[in-house]
């Protein structure tokens, strides 16, 4: 099942669950980023798999 609206075709919806449970484990566990590298870092992944505007 193609995770809804992105704009790469082989991004699963199971890819997404995955990258979200990692992201979490690796804040939980890791040393965290200040909260501006956090946000530009997020921005810049979610862009990738969306679907540009347009």
């Amino acid at each position: 099942m193609l995770a809804p609206r992105t704009s790469v075709p082989e991004f699963t919806a199971g890819d997404l669950h995955a990258l979200v449970r990692d992201n979490a484990l690796a804040l939980k566990h890791g040393e965290r980023p200040a909260r501006e590298d956090y946000d530009r870092r997020t921005r810049y992944l979610l862009d990738g798999i969306r679907p540009a505007s347009g």
